[in-house]
Formats: C-alpha cells, sequence, structure tokens
C-alpha cells in the first residue's frame, strides 16, 4: 500500500528527521484509515502477524476512539455467548 497523491506526508519524514518509528506509525495509521479500523485487513496489506499489529498498535497509540469500542463490544455481546471461568457459555 502506497500512500495516494492527496496524502501529506509529515515534514519530518520527507525532510529525514523522522525517526523509524515515527515513519512506522504514521504509515500504520493510514493503513488501519484504509482498513477502517478492520485490524486483520491491516494485518493482511502490511504482511505482519496478529500479535505484532496488536503490540504496534498500543506502542503508537493507534486504538480506535472510545465509542467505536463500546459499539463493538455491544455487539459482541449479542452475538457470542459469554464464557464463564469454567469455560462453558452462559447468557
Amino acid at each position: 500500500m502506497r500512500p495516494d497523491d492527496d496524502d501529506e506526508i509529515p515534514k519530518r519524514i520527507l525532510d529525514f528527521e523522522a525517526t523509524e518509528d515515527e515513519v512506522i506509525a504514521w504509515y500504520m495509521r493510514g493503513v488501519l484509515e484504509r482498513a477502517g479500523g478492520n485490524q486483520c485487513e491491516a494485518q493482511r496489506v502490511l504482511a505482519i502477524d496478529r500479535s505484532t499489529i496488536r503490540r504496534r498498535i498500543e506502542k503508537f497509540g493507534l486504538r480506535r476512539s472510545s465509542k467505536s469500542n463500546r459499539t463493538r463490544s455491544t455487539r459482541q455481546d449479542r452475538s457470542r455467548p459469554r464464557r464463564s471461568s469454567s469455560g462453558r457459555a452462559s447468557r
């Protein structure tokens, strides 16, 4: 995935002043935005495994907004039975 012509590349990156982490965070943010926040799609585009994308999202603070997280949790609660500590499904 390459940035579109319309995307603004930060001046620090263009001037070769950015750290490796800054470049990775900028690129990952763009990929996640284009994937609509879908981590599976982003990891496919980035060709990295699940643990790596989750670790980098945490490291670079690329979490979804709390409103998105609440919406997602609500859908999960309705679609999947909860598991107790014994491993049995319960509602």
